[in-house]
C-alpha cells in the first residue's frame, strides 16, 4: 500500500545552529578553509606577541617557515597517495555507526579546502616575506644598524618577485569562474606553473643561505633549514606518483554521444574515492 504524502510524518526541524552549518556557505569545504586561516592568524598573533622585535631576523625566518609550512600542506594534502589513505580511512566505517559520523566522514571530498586554505594563506605570507627582502634589497634607513639588515642578494630578490607573480597566476586561474571558463588553461598553469615555482623555491632558499654568508657544509645546511626538509618532502611526494606511472591497455566504449565508459586490465580495483582512476579525469 502506497502512502499518501499528505499523511507522511515529517521529521522536527533542526535548530538554527544545525541548520547554518548545513548551509552551503559554511560547508565542509569552507570549514577547512576557514580552519587553516585561524591557525595561521594564531601563529601568526602568538608571534607578535613573544618576539622581541618585529623588524628582525627572527620575523623573517619565522615568516619564511610559514610560508614553507602552507605549501607543503598545500601539496601534501593533494597528493595522490594522501588522497588515497583519506578516502580509505573514511570508508572504514562500520554501517552501524550512526549516520550522523558517517555523513561527516563522507564529506571527506571537501579536503580541498585545506589546499586552498594554505595556498592562499601561503601566499599571503610570501607577500609580506617579499617585502621584508625588498626593503632589505634596497638597504632601507630604518633597517640599517638592526639585525634584519643582511644585504639580500639581487638574485634572492629577484627570484622572490617571480615567485610571487607566479603564485598570483596560479590563484587568478584557480578562480572558480576563470577556472570554470578555462579549465584546460587551469590545469596546465596548475601544474606546470606550480613545478616552476617549486624548483624556484629550491633557487630562493639556496640563494638566502648563501646570503648569510655562513659556511655550512650539506649535512649542517639541511640539519639546519627546516625548509630544506620540507621542500625535500614536497619534492619527492610530486615525483613519486610520477615514477610509478605504468602503460595498461584501455577498452574505450561510447553507448552514447556524451558518455564514455572506460575499463582498465591491469589486475587492480580501486576502492570507493581512489584517486587511481585521477588520468582518466584529466
Amino acid at each position: 500500500m502506497v502512502m499518501h504524502i499528505e499523511n507522511t510524518e515529517l521529521p522536527e526541524q533542526q535548530k538554527l545552529p544545525a541548520r547554518l552549518l548545513k548551509h552551503r556557505a559554511l560547508e565542509h569545504y569552507v570549514r577547512l578553509f576557514i580552519m587553516v586561516v585561524l591557525v595561521n592568524i594564531v601563529a601568526a598573533l602568538d608571534f607578535a606577541v613573544s618576539a622581541d622585535s618585529l623588524v628582525s631576523k627572527d620575523s623573517v625566518a619565522f615568516i619564511n617557515n610559514m610560508v614553507v609550512a602552507n605549501f607543503f600542506v598545500t601539496i601534501i594534502v593533494r597528493q595522490q597517495y594522501i588522497i588515497n589513505f583519506l578516502f580509505w580511512l573514511a570508508t572504514r566505517a562500520p554501517v552501524t555507526w550512526p549516520l550522523s559520523i558517517r555523513w561527516h566522514l563522507g564529506k571527506v571530498y571537501h579536503h580541498g579546502g585545506m589546499h586552498t586554505g594554505s595556498a592562499v594563506c601561503g601566499t599571503i605570507w610570501f607577500a609580506l616575506l617579499l617585502g621584508f627582502i625588498t626593503i632589505d634589497y634596497l638597504g632601507a634607513d630604518f633597517l640599517r644598524g638592526t639585525e634584519a639588515a643582511g644585504k639580500v642578494s639581487g638574485l634572492t630578490f629577484w627570484l622572490a618577485v617571480t615567485i610571487m607573480a607566479a603564485l598570483l597566476v596560479i590563484i587568478t586561474m584557480a578562480l572558480p569562474e576563470v577556472r570554470k571558463k578555462h579549465h584546460n588553461q587551469f590545469e596546465m598553469v596548475h601544474r606546470f606553473v606550480g613545478w616552476t615555482v617549486l624548483g624556484l623555491f629550491w633557487c630562493m632558499t639556496l640563494s638566502q643561505i648563501a646570503d648569510a654568508s655562513v659556511a655550512m657544509t650539506v649535512k649542517e645546511m639541511v640539519l639546519s633549514q627546516p625548509s630544506i626538509w620540507l621542500l625535500s618532502i614536497m619534492t619527492f611526494s610530486i615525483l613519486l606518483p610520477w615514477l610509478r606511472l605504468r602503460k595498461v591497455p584501455v577498452e574505450i566504449s561510447t553507448p552514447s554521444s556524451h558518455v564514455a565508459l572506460l575499463k582498465f586490465k591491469y589486475g587492480v580495483t580501486p576502492f570507493a574515492g581512489s584517486s587511481m582512476l585521477s588520468a582518466v579525469h584529466h
